[in-house]
């Protein structure tokens, strides 16, 4: 049986990454004290013309190319909902995109492309505790999803009524512990913490401590893995995640012998050996087809990354109004899937209809001139 080349990239990266560690550190060390030395010259702050309410959002953005028309979306979005819109960019902006961006956000934060997300989190996080703001609610969000997808969204207020004090998004869990259990974390793009958070020395000194790194690996072991891991092991703190493992498990449902193949074919499965599985069971008609699809999803459940997988299903059956712009072939392939089914219709954002086709057909268009 062949291996997925996929996989075989996948493992290459990693272990040039890890050749490349020892080099990546001294480097690291250097920016981040080049960064902390001309902070003052590098990192500049501009005042917005939305007003300041209780709840705040840290936008972070990094737009090389000039504002896309969703980021401004997402901001007039954020003041709709009551959030006063901190914005951090990493990279200079244009004086034009400032001015656009000026009306819906109260603070505008510029700064090198240093730090990845929680880089630009940490910028912002530190400008708020410095200057004595208390936030009702903290909102962390960035540019890596395309936000609100789903017209009407009231996701954001939903996301406040669970009460918690730390809501993501989405969560996932990978790799496993040394008690051999999957490691619960919730993904960076979008978390909210409640005032309780907000005022814990340990959301404080978690911000106070963070190193900032180029290294995307590190980032999310600092960062995305070790603040979700500060919360979630402590009692003292209530949690929430709005899309999880159960969310998966859900959308199969009670589906018959005649809905499964329907629900299978909106997945994007990597695994090799399991899209031959779906396969086959769609040419299936034996009598106990849906015991051997629940099998198969159960299995496709546990072992991949359901969100890369299950994008389509959770925004055409569930309305999520997230959706990931990522440009590795997989994701490419769940957004020209999802524009074929939902972009004539009115459920998605126009906007972000018209970027997920040129993002698409950008992509497909390149890979087809490469292949002559």
């Amino acid at each position: 049986m062949g291996v997925d080349r996929w996989k075989i990239q996948r493992e290459l990266r990693r272990l040039g990454a890890q050749l490349l560690e020892p080099y990546r550190q001294i480097r690291d060390a250097f920016l981040r004290m080049d960064y902390q030395m001309r902070r003052v010259h590098y990192v500049k702050h501009f005042a917005g013309d939305a007003p300041w309410t209780p709840r705040v959002a840290v936008f972070l953005i990094y737009q090389p190319h000039g504002v896309a028309d969703s980021v401004i979306a997402t901001c007039g979005y954020l003041k709709q909902q009551g959030y006063a819109c901190v914005l951090v960019s990493n990279g200079a902006l244009m004086e034009k995109d400032r001015d656009r961006l000026s009306f819906d956000v109260a603070h505008l934060i510029v700064r090198p492309n240093f730090g990845y997300d929680f880089g630009g989190y940490q910028e912002a996080v530190l400008w708020l505790q410095q200057s004595g703001t208390q936030p009702e609610h903290l909102l962390l969000i960035n540019d890596s999803v395309w936000f609100p997808a789903v017209r009407n969204s009231t996701f954001l207020s939903d996301m406040e009524k669970t009460g918690a004090d730390v809501v993501g998004a989405l969560s996932a869990q990978r790799g496993r512990s040394q008690s051999h259990q999957r490691q619960l974390f919730y993904a960076s793009f979008m978390l909210l913490f409640s005032e309780k958070v907000w005022r814990s020395s340990e959301f404080r000194n978690f911000w106070l401590s963070y190193r900032q790194t180029s290294s995307k690996p590190r980032t999310i072991r600092r960062g995305e893995r070790k603040l979700s891991a500060l919360f979630i092991h402590d009692e003292r703190f209530t949690q929430h995640a709005m899309v999880d493992q159960q969310t998966y498990e859900g959308l199969a449902g009670n589906k018959s012998e005649f809905s499964w193949p329907l629900f299978a074919q909106e997945l994007v499965v990597m695994d090799r050996s399991l899209a031959q599985e779906r396969n086959a069971l769609l040419q299936c008609a034996d009598a106990d087809v849906v015991v051997r699809w629940r099998e198969w999803y159960g299995r496709l459940c546990d072992s991949q990354n359901m969100f890369a997988c299950a994008q389509m299903p959770l925004v055409l059956r569930l309305g999520v109004p997230f959706i990931k712009k990522s440009k590795d072939h997989h994701n490419m392939l769940v957004l020209q899937r999802i524009v074929d089914a939902l972009g004539a219709s009115d459920e998605l954002e126009p906007l972000v209809v018209q970027e997920i086709q040129s993002h698409v057909y950008s992509y497909f268009h390149h890979a087809r001139f490469e292949k002559r």
